[in-house]
Parts: C-alpha cells; sequence; structure tokens
C-alpha cells in the first residue's frame, strides 16, 4: 500500500513512504553531491554516496542513499545548498532484484 504524505517541503510534489525505508537522490554534480554528502554526515545523519544506478542516469553522476527517518533533513539541506536534485526514489527489493520507483523529481 501507497501513502502520500506531506512533509511540508515544497518540491512539486508529495514524497510517497512505503514500507522499506531506504531511499536515493540523484544529483548529476559529483562536487554538489559531496557537499551535500558532507553536511548530511555533519548532521549525522546515516547516509550513503554512491555512483548513480544506470538504470536512473547515464554519465558521473552521484546518488545519495538515505533511510525515511532521515528523508525531511536530506530534503532541507538539498535546498539549502541548492544542488540540482535530478529525483528523488524509493528502492524497492523483490527477492534479489532491486527496482526504484520515482516518488520526486525535479
Amino acid at each position: 500500500m501507497l501513502v502520500a504524505v506531506s512533509y511540508g517541503i515544497n518540491l512539486g510534489v508529495d514524497i510517497v513512504e512505503t514500507n522499506e525505508d531506504k531511499y536515493l537522490m540523484v544529483i548529476p554534480s559529483h562536487n554538489q553531491a559531496t557537499l551535500l554528502y558532507n553536511e548530511l554526515l555533519k548532521k549525522e545523519c546515516k547516509v550513503e554516496l554512491i555512483s548513480t544506478p544506470n538504470n536512473l542516469s547515464k554519465g558521473c553522476s552521484r546518488s545519495i542513499i538515505f533511510n525515511v527517518e532521515n528523508v525531511k533533513i536530506v530534503i532541507e539541506e538539498g535546498k539549502k545548498s541548492k544542488a540540482q536534485i535530478i529525483g528523488i526514489y524509493k528502492i524497492v527489493t523483490d527477492a534479489d532484484i532491486i527496482d526504484y520507483i520515482n516518488i520526486a523529481k525535479s
């Protein structure tokens, strides 16, 4: 069951929560992603910086994986940093298959 939840942050869309708790924010610039990642670490968010999966973006983009508990902080810091955010995806696993549900797009 998908439930739409507004976090009071205007991205032009509502964030959707599902039963799983991992999300992925795609940022086209390696530098912007690294700066945002470091800011999130300072805020003690549980985040990972990875290369963006090929099925989401081509090129040198980076992604930040974060938990649902940190979604508000991640989005607020993303806006503060003025990083260009391509999209936010819900990470869904089914057996050994990883899929991504787009929940916010710039």
